[in-house]
């Protein structure tokens, strides 16, 4: 979960309102209005709010995303099968080009060297394939709200289309048609590229299945934090402790593991988030914030296990039970941490 930098009047001072470019959200005693984008998580679309997102039984953050529309699946498989078919234009040339050169005679016909235009038009057609890529992970975490399902979305995609664009070589080359590219094969090379497209098509089809999975548990984490934030009962509670991670989202707002308590004295909850705000917004410990859980989750019961603290045991499904969603309290007094330049990126060159 993101948020990023806005100025803000009076920052390090009480904020009883958003500013102006904010959207509200909820309260404690006002929930937000409808399920549209992020209801009561506004700063993972308004980059200039703080935004928390609680973890699950892997320990990785949960981003709540809006509903996801069913364009944004067609975009994404576009984006996919774009990728993929440049993905594997670019590898069956250039690594049937290395592979005769290094261990053959050469990959053209006569073995002649390739010539700079071919290079050149590798290079050109792997700049666009990069970026499809950078697309498949963006589309993908957004509309998941899991990392890990954007990073096994693209590895898939990018195995696949190296053995898809490999093994069409080697099955060419096989089948003895003609064709200006890898024609004739000398023994090595051929062998080589069969290895390189089995063991593409073997991590391609691993990580198909481990991206498979983890959409199923992300698209059931969507749904408990949907359903929470339709049902769920608002406990104020308050923002107890933070530890800046050192590091920062793609554009530059900074990230920390947090504690956030909930519930009366001496009968409160404790749940571990991860707070992401822009450098100038970062709230000191004891920020009002707001935690919605379920109608039956009484943080007086004693006998539930505190969100965010269950691990991966106990029953199937336990730890979706305990996760609960996280927001800032904006109807109650909001004091943030007037030291920004504590939190702010170097973007100064590096020095070798």
């Amino acid at each position: 979960m993101t948020a990023s930098r806005d100025d803000l009047d009076g920052r390090d001072g009480p904020a009883s309102a958003p500013p102006v470019d904010a959207p509200s959200w909820g309260s404690a005693s006002e929930p937000a209005a409808g399920l549209t984008g992020l209801p009561g998580n506004p700063g993972f679309l308004s980059p200039g709010i703080p935004a928390f997102a609680v973890r699950d039984r892997h320990g990785r953050a949960v981003v709540e995303t809006p509903l996801s529309p069913r364009a944004q699946s067609r975009y994404l498989t576009w984006l996919v099968l774009g990728s993929g078919a440049l993905v594997a234009v670019v590898a069956g040339a250039a690594l049937t080009l290395l592979a005769g050169h290094l261990l053959g005679a050469g990959a053209l016909p006569g073995g002649r060297p390739a010539p700079w235009w071919l290079v050149v038009a590798l290079a050109v057609v792997a700049l666009p394939a990069c970026v499809l890529l950078l697309g498949v992970h963006t589309v993908a975490l957004g509309a998941s709200g899991s990392a890990r399902v954007a990073s096994r979305l693209t590895w898939a995609t990018a195995l696949l289309g190296v053995a898809l664009g490999v093994g069409t070589v080697v099955g060419l080359d096989l089948a003895d048609v003609a064709h200006p590219l890898a024609r004739d094969l000398e023994l090595e090379p051929l062998l080589a590229l069969a290895c390189v497209a089995v063991g593409a098509l073997a991590g391609g089809v691993v990580a198909v299945l481990s991206a498979t999975e983890a959409q199923l548990e992300a698209r059931a984490v969507q749904e408990r934090l949907r359903a929470l934030r339709r049902d769920g009962v608002r406990t104020p509670g308050s923002l107890v402790d933070r530890r800046y991670l050192g590091s920062w989202t793609d554009d530059g707002r900074p990230r920390f593991d947090a504690t956030v308590a909930y519930g009366p004295p001496g009968a409160e909850r404790s749940v571990e988030v991860l707070l992401v705000a822009p450098p100038d917004r970062v709230p000191l410990p004891g920020a009002p914030v707001v935690v919605v859980h379920d109608v039956q989750d009484d943080p007086d019961a004693a006998d539930l296990p505190a969100p965010g603290r269950g691990g991966s045991g106990g029953a199937p499904g336990r730890w979706l039970d305990a996760l609960v969603l996280v927001e800032l309290d904006q109807s109650r007094t909001v004091t943030y941490d007037p030291d920004v330049g504590a939190f702010a990126r170097d973007e100064s060159p590096s020095v070798s």
